[in-house]
């Protein structure tokens, strides 16, 4: 695949990080759009419409452990609210997820999981797109792990 007119690939991190904001923000079939872009998450204008902009202000990559992080994660894509930062530091800077006030049902970042208690710790039954299908699978796990 040739290079653009920046000098660099789709294959280049910082492409790449710059296209999956994009559809993270603007494409409603992409799995993470809940969280981004139907939340009001949006790029500035001027790192939509360019690549290099959004490069001469990000810079490369510090480390493949580096991935962009949003300061204010009310905010967008913007100068002043982004950075480089590694998985540890992002920890930090979440929104809070937790109880939904379904039994066993927690919200992350990737939909809803669910998960029973048993002696040894936690039992994680998987993340699912719903509440609901979260809560089935909870009241299924519970029912066969509990009556055993």
């Amino acid at each position: 695949m040739p290079a653009a007119t920046h000098g660099h690939s789709r294959k280049n991190p910082v492409y790449k990080t710059w296209a999956g904001i994009k559809q993270r923000c603007n494409n409603p079939k992409e799995p993470a759009y809940p969280h981004y872009g139907a939340r009001g998450i949006k790029m500035c204008d001027k790192w939509e419409r360019s690549y290099l902009a959004f490069y001469e202000y990000i810079g490369e990559r510090p480390s493949n452990k580096h991935t962009i992080e949003r300061i204010d994660n009310n905010r967008g894509y913007e100068p002043g609210n982004v950075r480089w930062a590694t998985r540890d530091e992002q920890q930090h800077n979440r929104r809070p997820y937790g109880k939904l006030g379904v039994k066993g049902v927690y919200e992350n970042r990737y939909g809803y999981q669910a998960k029973i208690k048993a002696k040894s710790g936690h039992i994680y039954l998987g993340t699912y797109k719903s509440i609901i299908e979260a809560s089935r699978a909870y009241q299924k796990a519970a029912k066969e792990h509990y009556a055993a």
